[in-house]
């Protein structure tokens, strides 16, 4: 089985292994959250690692960054639900700092993530400049 490119990076490693705990986490919810909360934490937990891909597969580096945007937005929705479940008292203190922990841990890769593509869109826009000053 092929490796595709995203799967090296740490950021999506580090939220797809969050995606699928926070998966598990959700299944000790009660059944009545099960198309609100559970749903909702899921779906957005899902798709911090789906944007990390999306952009890693794009053709170019704005349309990355711009996912990378997306993703951030989403470890936002995460945070925010498990902040809601601890005071619907599904989650202790402790697990829902543990949780949130990790949650930021993906945020501060997917912004290092996103910093250094920031870079290298400028390095590229400075040489793009310079060629035509020198043409």
């Amino acid at each position: 089985m092929p490796t595709y490119r995203y799967e090296g990076l740490v950021a999506w490693q580090e939220a797809f292994r969050l995606s699928v705990d926070l998966g598990q986490l959700c299944k000790r919810f009660p059944s009545h959250e099960r198309f609100d909360l559970v749903i909702q934490l899921r779906r957005a937990a899902r798709t911090i690692p789906a944007n990390i891909a999306e952009g890693a597969n794009s053709q170019t580096i704005s349309t990355n960054i711009r996912h990378l945007g997306i993703a951030l937005g989403s470890v936002g929705e995460v945070d925010n639900h498990l902040k809601t479940a601890h005071a619907e008292g599904y989650l202790t203190s402790e697990a829902c700092e543990h949780w949130r922990d990790r949650v930021w841990k993906v945020r501060g890769l997917v912004l290092g993530l996103q910093r250094s593509l920031y870079r290298a869109r400028d390095r590229e826009t400075k040489g793009s400049k310079d060629e035509k000053a020198a043409g």
